[in-house]
């Protein structure tokens, strides 16, 4: 009930903050993205618009969100395993959330949402070795599980940081072949 109430008062504070930064007469159309400094990270306003010319656009757009997303609950984790988060018992739903959204990676990468020459995203060697991104894949998964089970010791022992390290290897390795940057 209290994590639901402060992410409504965050929420509020946010919309509001947006709110205040569009002056009458202004619409959000001809505002630029509104950028909140956080200790974690910059959060960019979410009620700006976003145009899409194509169902490409959408799917990488909708794929990058979910990779931000992989990222939110990796990052949690790393805070839980290694810089002692007084949140241990919300580590398996990190992991759980990570294997959900990894059990439907092969859907976010139809063959047409190929990164346009010279910009981030999906390289198109990702459809050329299809069965070596379906490993990467595969790695992710099983490095899950892996983490999981540590998770089932105490954190002190070691295995859950270990099993950190072998998720990352497993981010790190796809996207070092799969991404342009």
């Amino acid at each position: 009930m209290r994590r639901f109430f402060r992410l409504s008062i965050i929420t509020l504070f946010v919309t509001l903050l947006t709110v205040s930064l569009i002056s009458p007469g202004q619409t959000q159309e001809t505002n630029p993205p509104v950028v909140i400094p956080g200790p974690w990270g910059d959060i960019v306003d979410p009620v700006t618009p976003q145009e899409f010319g194509s169902d490409a656009e959408r799917i990488t757009f909708y794929r990058r969100q979910q990779m931000r997303t992989v990222s939110g609950h990796f990052r949690s984790l790393e805070g839980i395993i290694d810089h002692d988060a007084p949140f241990p018992k919300q580590a398996l739903n990190h992991v759980e959330a990570l294997k959900t959204i990894a059990e439907y990676f092969p859907e976010l990468f139809p063959s047409e949402t190929a990164a346009d020459e010279g910009e981030k995203g999906a390289k198109p060697l990702i459809w050329q070795e299809s069965e070596k991104f379906a490993q990467h894949i595969q790695g992710f998964q099983e490095s899950l599980i892996s983490l999981e089970k540590s998770l089932q010791e105490p954190l002190e022992s070691g295995s859950a940081s270990a099993g950190l390290v072998a998720v990352r290897y497993q981010c790190l390795a796809c996207h070092q072949s799969y991404r342009v940057r």
